[in-house]
């Protein structure tokens, strides 16, 4: 019985050590709120597990849940990494080192500092959702 109950308060204060703080949780609010913006207007499609690179014209880190890759004013996905990018933010880039000319549901990036040039933790890349732009 004592057992049970060590495991149990052992996950109380789990609990409590892994709560997100105010700033988190604001932060977390307003990425979601940039990637609503960023798909307003916009119809998702069924998501893919690769893409090719050379359609890619930029990528938009949303916040460490979500990057935005571009193909055209019309068309883009959204791949949200597996338990998120921790550290993915402005002025921090998302480097992939793949063998083929796709980048894969999987497929491993690092994080790293444009500033200091240091890299990061490491994410895995999810499935990419395409979103184009609404017919009126």
């Amino acid at each position: 019985m004592r057992f049970i109950l060590s495991l149990a308060a052992i996950g109380l204060i789990g609990t409590a050590v892994f709560a997100a703080s105010p700033a988190q949780e604001e932060r977390a609010a307003k990425e979601a709120a940039a990637l609503e913006k960023a798909i307003a207007g916009k119809v998702a499609g069924k998501p893919v597990s690769c893409i090719s690179l050379r359609d890619i014209d930029r990528s938009q880190n949303i916040g460490e849940n979500a990057i935005i890759y571009r193909i055209s004013t019309n068309r883009f996905y959204v791949n949200k990494p597996r338990g998120g990018c921790s550290g993915l933010r402005d002025g921090r880039a998302l480097i992939t080192r793949i063998p083929t000319d796709r980048l894969c549901s999987g497929d491993v990036a690092r994080v790293v500092d444009l500033t200091l040039g240091f890299e990061g933790p490491a994410c895995i890349l999810g499935e990419f959702t395409p979103y184009t732009k609404a017919r009126s």
